[in-house]
This record gives C-alpha cells, sequence and structure tokens, in this order.
C-alpha cells in the first residue's frame, strides 16, 4: 500500500466585522475598505493593534497564517475614507512605481472654515538651512514651479458664504495632503482637532473630510473598477449647515485678518 496524501483547504476568511472598517471588495490582489474616523491606518509609535493595518491582518492570518497585506495609500485617524491595500508585496511596488495608471480618480468632498474659490492646491518640499531638515510649503495654482509638487489637488466649490465653504477634491498626487494644506491657507477643515489656533475644531464632531470614490486599473483583470462609500458615517450636509454664533463670527473674523496677514509677509 502507498503512502497516502492528505490536502488541507485553508480556506478563505469571512467577511471582515468591525466597526470603524467595512470590507467593500476582496479578489487574490486586493482588498477595499471603508475607513471610518477614529482608527489609524497604521500604528504611529507603538505597537498598538487598533490600526486598520493591524485589525485586517490579524483577521486573514485566523484563516492563513502566512498572509500579508501591504498598503497602497494611508489616511490618519479622523479622516473617513477609501483604504486600498494590495496581497503581494512585488504587486504593491509595481502599482506605486506605475501610480497614475493605477489610480483612475481619487475624490474627496470636505467643508472649511472661511470664503474659498475654485482653485489649486500644492505643497513641495523646501530645505530648512538651519535644521537640514525638509518642510512643507503651500502654494496656490497661481504659483508655478518647474519641479513636480510632492502634493497636488484641484477643487471646486459646491457652495460657499461668507463663513463656511463645501469643496469637491480631486488628489492628483500619492500624497495626500488636503487637510494641512488648508490650514495652512487660513482654510482649515471643520472639526480640524490640529488647528487649535482656530474655531474649526468647535464646529464639528467630525472631521469635515471624506471619500467619495476611488478608481483605479485593476492590473489582472484588465478593467476599470470604482469604489464608493453608501453609508457614510461624516455627514457633510449636516457640517455644512453649521451656524456660526456671533462669537464665533467676530474670532473668525480676526483669524482671517491673521491669515491675510501672514500671506502678504510671505509674497
Amino acid at each position: 500500500i502507498g503512502d497516502s496524501i492528505e490536502i488541507y483547504n485553508i480556506g478563505t476568511a469571512e467577511e471582515l466585522q468591525h466597526p470603524l472598517i467595512e470590507e467593500l471588495y476582496r479578489d487574490e490582489q486586493f482588498i477595499v475598505l471603508h475607513k471610518r474616523p477614529g482608527i489609524p491606518t497604521i500604528s504611529v509609535g507603538g505597537a498598538s493593534k487598533s490600526s486598520l493595518f493591524q485589525v485586517v491582518t490579524h483577521h486573514l492570518k485566523k484563516v492563513d497564517p502566512n498572509e500579508k497585506i501591504f498598503l497602497l495609500n494611508r489616511l490618519d485617524r479622523d479622516t473617513e475614507g477609501i483604504i486600498i491595500v494590495a496581497r503581494d508585496r512585488q504587486l504593491q511596488q509595481d502599482l506605486l512605481a506605475e501610480w497614475r495608471s493605477f489610480i483612475l480618480s481619487n475624490s474627496f468632498e470636505a467643508v472649511v472654515l472661511g470664503s474659498l474659490e475654485a482653485g489649486e492646491l500644492t505643497t513641495r518640499p523646501t530645505k530648512d538651512k538651519k535644521k537640514g531638515a525638509d518642510k512643507r510649503r503651500s502654494a496656490t495654482s497661481s504659483t508655478r514651479d518647474k519641479k513636480p509638487a510632492s502634493f497636488r489637488a484641484s477643487y471646486e466649490v459646491l457652495s460657499t458664504g461668507p463663513y463656511i465653504t463645501r469643496v469637491s477634491l480631486s488628489l492628483l498626487t500619492r500624497n495626500n495632503s488636503i487637510r494641512s494644506t488648508l490650514a495652512s491657507i487660513g482654510h482649515p477643515l471643520l472639526g480640524d482637532r490640529r488647528a487649535s489656533e482656530s474655531i474649526a475644531p468647535a464646529l464639528s464632531k467630525y472631521l469635515a473630510l471624506r471619500t467619495t470614490e476611488l478608481t483605479i486599473f485593476h492590473p489582472i483583470r484588465r478593467e476599470k473598477m470604482q469604489f464608493t462609500i453608501d453609508t457614510p458615517l461624516v455627514n457633510l450636509d449636516r457640517i455644512a449647515q453649521t451656524r456660526l454664533t456671533a462669537a464665533q463670527k467676530e474670532a473668525l473674523l480676526v483669524e482671517t485678518t491673521a491669515s491675510d496677514q501672514r500671506k502678504k509677509q510671505n509674497q
């Protein structure tokens, strides 16, 4: 009697169930996830298991201990949006090298403080002569530079008033600096707790920024695939209707005046 060989099918992990992460799509190459505000994409400064990366990895390893995932984009803890991960390191590296061929569009909506006109946001690294470190310098679409910007996004105004503006943004680079760039030009996102010198943090419980759609060209299927968030947690319609108190309006006037003065000094 010859030796027998037993073949085990390790199966596939069930769809992830998590209060802050929704699985939108999965195949052998990718997993696409809806990340709600309140969870970082990756752990920062420690081995916390509360990041999206750790939660998804742990879930997949319960079925296949050898399973690994490789991030293709990131969002910060407070931002709601779409995260896509590759299930192979070489695939990740290939797609990062050909980013614009892979990500066909990546759109966001936001509600910002103050009155804002349509335009473009960019940042590019500048050298700090004293510290020898890279800093980011913000610029509007009127600023020309021969070197490619490290971050670029175009935006259109959906609704505006003297105190609050709602915009749609198209991210044109892999680097996503929407939040910090808007703050640097004096128009922080409502609910942005990092803008501590502004009234913006007090105007919304959630950061008023979220992905509206992400469209990729699948390198294996050779087809376009669009992902959206059907049930977003962040209600931008409600946030855009925020009413400022008289004290907040006065504070915003002071902020705007100070921001305008800084812009003149930097020109």
